[in-house]
């Protein structure tokens, strides 16, 4: 697994972790692993969904594709039950253990995408949140993928998922859009683009 990702989600940007840091990190990626039930589900779609035409930037994602995938995955409820027992005894490891997490969801969404769909010329994974879409809009995909059936992915009345290491979203196919920092409410004060960095992996 990269690391790269994991220490950007720790806030390493210009330095780096010391040996003990190093060696929950190293830990933590094995438990993450081992403890992982990785899923991946996906529709595809030739037009736009109700709430996508209500929000220029699903549009915008859009535009150029062909047709495009609704897609969801998870690592499963024993991820979310080893960091709530790390933090209740150890919040320097569940802090670790979170972002190793987060980092490794989106690692194996990604070489999903790559290796596994029947698709070529796709676009990077469109999340709700970004470029002012809705958090609450992966409500609304998870009724077209019956994620609860399926992946066994629940929601509390906040809008986040459980288990809470779990995604939804977008990918366009024939457009090959790449990930940006256009549209994102952070751009004016990003402490990653002031560092000369960016939040994901490129």
């Amino acid at each position: 697994m990269n690391k790269d990702l994991i220490l950007k989600y720790l806030g390493y940007r210009k330095s780096m972790p010391d040996a003990m840091t190093e060696k929950l990190i190293d830990e933590c990626i094995l438990e993450v692993k081992s403890i992982s039930k990785f899923k991946y589900i996906y529709q595809e779609f030739k037009e736009p969904l109700p709430f996508m035409l209500e929000n220029e930037g699903y549009m915008k994602y859009l535009s150029g594709a062909t047709s495009y995938l609704l897609v969801a995955t998870t690592l499963g409820i024993d991820v979310d039950r080893r960091l709530s027992l790390y933090e209740k005894t150890d919040m320097t490891k569940s802090v670790i253990f979170d972002c190793t997490a987060s980092a490794y969801i989106e690692e194996m969404a990604d070489n999903y995408e790559k290796n596994n769909l029947p698709y070529k010329n796709l676009s990077y994974r469109f999340c709700p949140g970004y470029s002012n879409t809705s958090f609450l809009d992966n409500m609304k995909i998870a009724k077209y993928l019956n994620v609860t059936k399926y992946l066994g992915i629940s929601f509390l009345s906040s809008g986040l998922m459980v288990p809470l290491k779990s995604m939804i979203g977008i990918v366009g196919i024939g457009n090959t859009k790449r990930r940006s920092c256009e549209g994102c409410l952070r751009m004016g004060k990003c402490e990653y683009r002031r560092d000369g960095t960016v939040c994901y992996k490129e």
